[in-house]
């Protein structure tokens, strides 16, 4: 497998003569080797939005107050306590 790296040192990588800003494509291992000693980095591809996603309007309703649902009351008791040991008292 190979990853995508662009080369931010002049370097040689196989055969061939890098300079920086040069963009090839390194085996996994070679490519976190050369990542770790800061001769590349990892090439990214610029994420661009989907054009009806990015129209989309989202149109939000104002919550009226008679269309909450009512709150909870909490009917929960803690259990009593009974310590039976003399240390715990």
């Amino acid at each position: 497998m190979s990853r995508q790296v662009t080369a931010t040192k002049d370097f040689r990588y196989g055969t061939r003569r890098l300079k920086a800003g040069d963009e090839f494509d390194a085996r996994e291992s070679d490519a976190r080797l050369l990542v770790a000693i800061g001769k590349a980095q990892y090439r990214t591809r610029t994420m661009t939005p989907d054009r009806a996603y990015a129209t989309k309007q989202i149109v939000t309703q104002p919550v009226k107050p008679e269309d909450k649902p009512p709150e909870k009351v909490s009917t929960y008791v803690p259990p009593v306590r009974e310590f039976k040991r003399r240390d715990a008292k």
